[in-house]
């Protein structure tokens, strides 16, 4: 991570944990950065909101349908471990990918394996 601590100041720095939670989206979403930067993103309550305004094609014209508006809490493992901890399951591993074995990294989706204790 970039840090900031020049006396020229600059550009506030992102916190560590609301960057890889929007990296993590941006890979799931397939979004482009500017679209990551469009998203609502509270890094205190870990949730991100969106509005998405939907069209229709007519012609050569597009017609408004409706205003989507949605929200996701973003759960970190940590949390996720904790969640199945109470729900009577431990944590085997955290894999990028369970077909070939991949470990979990930014650049991966994120898979919990569980086994029931």
């Amino acid at each position: 991570m970039y840090r900031n601590d020049t006396p020229r100041g600059g550009r506030p720095n992102t916190d560590e944990v609301a960057m890889v939670k929007l990296l993590v989206l941006q890979q799931w979403y397939g979004l482009s950065d500017p679209e990551l930067e469009r998203q609502s993103f509270d890094p205190l309550t870990s949730r991100i909101e969106n509005l998405w305004s939907l069209y229709h094609k007519v012609g050569r014209d597009l017609e408004f349908v409706d205003d989507l508006e949605y929200r996701i809490h973003v759960y970190s493992a940590s949390e996720l471990t904790e969640v199945l901890s109470k729900a009577g399951w431990g944590v085997a591993e955290v894999l990028g990918s369970i077909v070939s074995g991949q470990r979990f990294s930014s650049q991966t989706s994120m898979n919990i394996v569980a086994r029931a204790i």
